[in-house]
């Protein structure tokens, strides 16, 4: 188990993989949350501001910090996550997770793909 809210608990996941694991060659993502509720009752305009903030950090800024733990002494050789239809377009009771999960996975994956594609992660 590992809060991907906590940099800690990320850092202590890959340290205790290390010693079990020989090499880690990609690692596969997919972490989300929905944060009012039954995502059929999250209507758009009534989106707080913390439950945004939540939805982000545990969706979007947990890949870069995923990435991060193992990309920078080059121990990935890919990185695979998840993405969904809502991120182009509207479906109905998405609502959050079709801005934060979709839309804001994708941007990431890509200023990711830049960074790292050169260090020759996929």
């Amino acid at each position: 188990m590992c809060d991907v809210t906590s940099d800690a608990e990320i850092t202590k996941l890959f340290e205790a993989v290390e010693g079990k694991i020989r090499c880690v060659g990609w690692i596969g993502h997919s972490v989300g949350v929905c944060t009012g509720g039954r995502i059929e009752r999250v209507i758009s305009v009534n989106t707080t501001r913390e439950g945004f903030r939540i939805a982000h950090d545990v969706s979007v800024y947990s890949l870069i910090a995923v990435a991060g733990s193992g990309a920078l002494d080059g121990q990935w050789r890919g990185i695979v996550t998840l993405t969904y239809y809502g991120a182009e377009k509207v479906v109905p009771k998405y609502k959050l997770d079709g801005r934060g999960e979709g839309g804001g996975w994708e941007a990431t994956v890509r200023y990711l793909a830049n960074d790292l594609g050169p260090k020759g992660i996929r």
